[in-house]
């Protein structure tokens, strides 16, 4: 079962940003919370390389990956309603909800927003858990995301492939 706390590393698995390409949407929103909640994102350690092998991953079908983490950020109705409506306020209409959960039983609020551009989906997945928040863009070439949405099973091969490769090394290595 897919859980908020296991979203970052399936994304990350599949997706990386070149250099320096921050899309302005992502930015503002992370800068919205940043400002209402008055919480700042904690660096996220080599993300850089996290990308680059990502990217490899995905054999570059994910174009793009930012990742925002808040933490200190305490879930509550209000700070879950003022989350969703930054969300709704900040993304443009271009920008279509394809998910919204709030569940009172584990305190989480997540959506899930999509955009079309040029052959690629746009994701932006913004989430509030009970200790943080999470706000996550990645653009995937949608033809792909079709192809692993009807054969899941399949869909991280390629990294599993990657991962037993870096294995049989270290083995070798001793």
């Amino acid at each position: 079962m897919l859980t908020s706390r296991s979203l970052p590393a399936l994304i990350l698995t599949l997706a990386a940003l070149p250099a320096g390409a921050v899309e302005r949407d992502f930015k503002a929103l992370a800068n919205a919370i940043e400002t209402r909640f008055n919480v700042k994102r904690e660096e996220i350690p080599m993300m850089g390389l996290v990308k680059f092998i990502a990217r490899s991953a995905s054999s570059g079908n994910v174009n793009g990956l930012e990742l925002a983490n808040f933490e200190g950020l305490e879930f509550s109705e209000n700070n879950a309603r003022d989350f969703a409506a930054i969300v709704s306020k900040v993304l443009d209409d271009n920008w279509r909800p394809m998910v919204r959960v709030l569940s009172r039983k584990s305190d989480e609020y997540t959506s899930i927003w999509v955009r079309s551009e040029k052959g690629q989906l746009r994701m932006m997945i913004a989430n509030l858990e009970r200790n943080e928040a999470n706000v996550i863009e990645l653009k995937v070439d949608a033809d792909q995301l079709v192809k692993w949405i009807r054969d899941p099973e399949h869909a991280g091969d390629r990294a599993a492939r990657l991962a037993d490769d870096h294995g049989d090394r270290d083995r070798d290595d001793k």
